[in-house]
């Protein structure tokens, strides 16, 4: 029994140490999306491409964190629902804590997640619609000939005169 009791204790002081590697990690991916947030309102292409393969890293660390403590719980019993688990830990206070802990760093990460992801859209939209006045209504990828005549069916077939 004393050693049925130690295993246990042994597997959940496992599991926080893992959560708390996992807590880390989503840290990091937080600080990262704040980072694309400002370059996203700054409108900084070059700041974003230079920000994705740090991002992709991240999230592939969060994703290994996640799996180990999701397997780490399922060999101490736990419930796969966060609220459920939640219940089960509050006999271990500072496993408990850890994992309040990591729900809430998940939980901003997705907030700032969701509005970059509104962010991105609304600048494509915003570049999208410039493209489409620099195209026309018709659709025609110039607005002039190289002889200074408009493409535009309609116009009038006036030449630009040279400035």
């Amino acid at each position: 029994m004393a050693a049925r009791a130690s295993e246990r204790a042994a597997r959940l002081a496992a599991l926080q140490r893992t959560i708390e590697t996992e807590t880390a990690a989503v840290v990091r991916l937080h600080a990262l999306l704040l980072r694309e947030q400002q370059l996203l309102i700054a409108a900084e292409p070059e700041g974003l491409l230079a920000l994705v393969a740090e991002k992709q890293s991240a999230l592939t660390e969060v994703e290994d964190r996640a799996r180990s403590r999701q397997t780490l719980m399922a060999a101490a019993g736990l419930p796969g629902d966060p609220d459920q688990a939640e219940l089960r830990m509050s006999g271990h206070r500072s496993l408990a804590a850890a994992w309040r802990s990591l729900r809430r760093v998940a939980r901003d990460a997705r907030i700032a997640n969701s509005l970059n992801g509104s962010l991105a859209e609304r600048r494509l939209r915003f570049v999208s619609a410039r493209l489409d006045v620099l195209r026309g209504a018709s659709g025609h990828a110039g607005t002039y000939c190289p002889d200074g005549r408009s493409t535009d069916a309609r116009a009038s077939g006036r030449i630009i005169a040279a400035a």
